[in-house]
């Protein structure tokens, strides 16, 4: 009998060592563990290493009620455009896998957002799927783009490269939308970015790398399994010489009485359109 027990839990480790070492050795995707996003303010940033302290003001843990909270947070800049363009001083969104307060899992998502602006969302790194659900303040609510622009991205799975049900990702379609306008599809490989211009707001978006569902392009298996994470760079900005119809870096009274149009129908906000009237008292 002692000897048969001792066999089992050789077997069960034996089983449990492979697990791990599959789970450890694969770079396409982290397991299925719970999420937890962060609010709150870079205090330091190393630029030699990568990482930002992030003086946390809030906590979402798996999609629950943001919750007060002041953890220090060591947080991962997940490609270089984030620890080259967030700040000392930048309001921010984070995103990794664990309990709140001790993440466990690389950092895989990270945001900078604009408190004044109701949708403040102006920069994102990483993987893009959480951050539109959460809202700097104590309710969550749908948090749209800078400039009510909205990112649709399909990544479309390399079913050359696959393991279990996810793939690398051969390519992204992206389409990019503001009320009625419509800019793409546009189809970008790792490595390559786009920048589209929509009444202007300029949004570039730049694909590093991905991983894909592969169901049903791939597998015919639909079941469930780790998370996809994917590394893409979303900056957002607003040119007020979007309103120099005549290229000739000023504005003139046509222009400014366009650009009051445009705020007059809530396409522009009171910020912008005093942006645009001081640039045609200077011109």
């Amino acid at each position: 009998m002692k000897l048969k027990n001792l066999l089992i839990t050789i077997t069960l480790l034996v089983l449990l060592t492979v697990s791990i070492l599959s789970l450890s050795q694969s770079d396409k995707a982290y397991a299925a563990l719970p999420w937890c996003g962060y609010l709150g303010t870079v205090t330091e940033k190393d630029a030699q290493d990568g990482t930002f302290t992030l003086q946390s003001e809030y906590y979402d843990f798996a999609g629950g009620n943001w919750q007060p909270c002041a953890y220090v947070l060591t947080v991962d800049a997940p490609n270089p455009d984030a620890i080259a363009n967030i700040q000392i001083g930048d309001y921010v969104e984070a995103y990794t896998l664990g309990d709140p307060g001790t993440p466990s899992w690389p950092w895989y998502s990270l945001a900078k957002i604009e408190k004044e602006q109701e949708n403040g969302v102006i920069e994102i790194y990483g993987d893009l799927s959480d951050i539109l659900y959460i809202c700097p303040g104590s309710q969550p609510v749908n948090l749209a783009f800078y400039g009510d622009l909205t990112l649709e991205v399909q990544e479309i799975p390399d079913c050359t490269n696959c393991s279990s049900i996810l793939c690398d990702t051969a390519y992204s379609e992206i389409v990019i939308t503001r009320g009625d306008y419509t800019w793409g599809p546009a189809t970008l490989f790792p490595g390559e970015s786009c920048t589209a211009e929509l009444k202007g707001y300029n949004i570039n978006v730049m694909f590093y790398s991905g991983v894909a569902d592969g169901y049903p392009e791939c597998t015919s298996d639909p079941g469930g399994g780790p998370q996809a994470f994917s590394n893409f760079s979303v900056e957002i900005w607003w040119d007020l010489m979007f309103y120099d119809l005549n290229d000739n870096g000023m504005i003139s009274y046509g222009e400014m009485l366009n650009a009051l149009m445009d705020y007059l129908a809530n396409d522009i906000s009171y910020s912008q359109m005093i942006d645009v009237l001081l640039q045609y008292l200077i011109s």
